[in-house]
């Protein structure tokens, strides 16, 4: 073997043991008080700023709050969006409700102005009427969650977007992912429909480049991904440039039916970033399901300071910690998080150390 094919491979060698060692490594997790605690490691890249553009739990009003960066809606109807209480695995909480009833437009918050490359979006939803009883003979043309560019007006070429639909115009079971006016690779089927369950969803998006079929939109309910994740889309091209900057969940075409019939969302994040730190039942990332979003306070490459965010979690059992890079690299084992309320644990015991 000759020294150039020596160095050259060396390098390559080098460089793939510097990806593989590239995703995030949590070593410890502290509390810091009763409401927030501190992961250590490192590769968690830079986040700036910390803070998660959205961030609402409902628990008292029906705006984000902070640590958020926003703490009002671009636009959320009265008429449409209203806060209400719901019981959820034994405990009452604040919930955002919406009514498909009142009209064909969006049933929760409507996100503007949000032109960023990659967006990351967590919440959760309980549809509590069946499309296919309560929609007729063609049920709802109901699009779960829709992003759209500015529209041109008045005519064509109208506002680029994207959709997740239950059903479509042509019935019960047209479900299906499309990007309108841009697609090359055909529909992508929809998922199933599910009344009155709690779902948790997620969606990873990153921009195409103009005219390629490069961008990345994934969807996960649950902890499952709904479609491949190797799935690429055109998200733009040369007839509609604009990337989307709108964020609508829930949006009916085509009629609705008599109501009320309510949907009801709770702990929405939404961030210009891929970068995260989540909680979840397993010691593995592969074997997840039950994914928690955590609010981050504090970021930089060695340590973040986050707001406890338990949720459907029971915080007197396991919980493992997750730290997601921008790129989506994560580690794949997660480290427990102390239990709050167990000896020697307990808040206030001054004993925070981790298992």
């Amino acid at each position: 073997m000759s020294r150039s094919c020596i160095s050259i491979c060396a390098g390559l060698l080098y460089l793939y043991a510097a990806v593989l060692s590239a995703a995030p490594s949590v070593t410890s997790v502290q509390w810091v008080n009763d409401t927030s605690f501190r992961v250590s490691g490192g590769s968690f890249g830079i986040k700036v700023p910390a803070e998660p553009e959205y961030w609402a739990d409902f628990e008292t009003t029906d705006k984000p709050i902070p640590p958020g960066l926003n703490v009002s809606w671009p636009k959320l109807d009265e008429s449409q969006g209203v806060r209400a209480t719901s019981v959820r695995r034994g405990k009452n909480t604040g919930v955002l409700r919406g009514d498909v009833s009142i009209d064909e437009g969006a049933k929760g918050p409507l996100i503007s102005k949000f032109v960023h490359d990659q967006w990351y979006i967590f919440y959760k939803r309980y549809y509590d009427f069946d499309i296919s009883v309560d929609g007729g003979v063609i049920g709802f043309n109901l699009k779960t969650n829709r992003m759209w560019s500015d529209f041109f007006g008045g005519g064509a070429p109208w506002g680029n977007n994207i959709y997740i639909g239950y059903q479509g115009a042509e019935g019960i079971n047209s479900g299906r992912t499309f990007n309108e006016y841009t697609n090359v690779q055909g529909a992508t089927r929809g998922f199933s429909f599910y009344p009155r369950v709690w779902h948790t969803d997620q969606i990873v998006y990153k921009t195409s480049d103009l005219d390629v079929q490069n961008g990345i939109f994934s969807y996960v309910r649950d902890g499952v991904s709904v479609w491949s994740e190797n799935r690429r889309w055109r998200t733009n091209d040369s007839e509609r440039p604009n990337k989307y900057n709108q964020i609508v969940f829930d949006q009916v075409s085509n009629g609705t039916g008599s109501g009320p019939l309510y949907i009801y969302y709770d702990d929405i994040y939404i961030d210009k970033t891929w970068a995260r730190v989540m909680l979840c039942e397993s010691q593995t990332w592969a074997e997840c399901k039950q994914h928690e979003i955590q609010i981050p306070v504090v970021w930089s490459d060695k340590e973040i300071t986050l707001n406890v965010n338990f949720g459907d979690l029971n915080p007197d059992v396991s919980a493992y910690v997750y730290v997601v890079d921008e790129s989506g690299a994560v580690n794949q084992n997660g480290v427990k998080l102390p239990c709050i309320t167990c000896a020697p644990f307990a808040i206030g015991a001054g004993k925070f150390t981790v298992e």
